[in-house]
């Protein structure tokens, strides 16, 4: 029961070796019996890993009726959502993610992108903000922030932002333009 990463990492390992349809089939035979949490993420996460995000939407539905407790079921059914377009279940399945584990900077980031995305740039810049509470050089949070700093005319900090990001990353294509498009300080 507590090592549902063993079973998401003996997914993954089967789906790259091309046996996925074989533990596929023996799921869905268990399935015939009853909905099981294993059974059904195993189906599910070979869907999410086939890219049949639709598919894998109505497994993980059910296995989060199973187990409340599984922070990757939540944050690969957020991610599964984010594709399929569907941002308001997406952010509901990031934030259990965070419910599960508060500094799960996966899900923060992915829901910061989400908010992004919506031009929601406070709750971004929240989400964004406690990633790098936890990892100061993530270089995608620091490039989301100088970006909704400089929309927002500040760019002062915009250029903080992006001094972390090559700090981190030297050479960062993507900071070094738009610092040279901030001009001089």
């Amino acid at each position: 029961r507590d090592m549902t990463w063993a079973l998401d990492s003996y997914v993954n390992v089967m789906f790259y070796r091309g046996k996925s349809s074989q533990i596929e089939v023996m799921a869905l035979e268990r399935l015939k019996e009853m909905d099981n949490y294993d059974v059904l993420y195993t189906v599910g996460k070979i869907a999410f890993n086939s890219g049949d995000y639709s598919k894998a939407d109505p497994y993980f539905e059910r296995a989060e009726k199973l187990r409340k407790d599984v922070k990757v079921l939540f944050f690969n059914h957020g991610y599964a959502l984010t594709q399929m377009k569907q941002d308001d279940r997406a952010i509901d399945k990031y934030l259990q993610a965070i419910r599960i584990d508060p500094i799960f900077i996966e899900a923060h980031h992915n829901l910061g992108l989400i908010y992004m995305r919506r031009n929601e740039y406070p709750k971004a810049a929240e989400a964004f903000a406690e990633v790098l509470r936890q990892d100061p050089k993530h270089v995608s949070s620091n490039l989301n922030l100088a970006a909704i700093y400089i929309s927002q005319g500040n760019k002062g900090l915009a250029r903080n932002y992006l001094q972390s990001v090559l700090e981190a990353s030297p050479g960062n294509q993507q900071a070094t333009l738009m610092l040279q498009q901030l001009g001089t300080p």
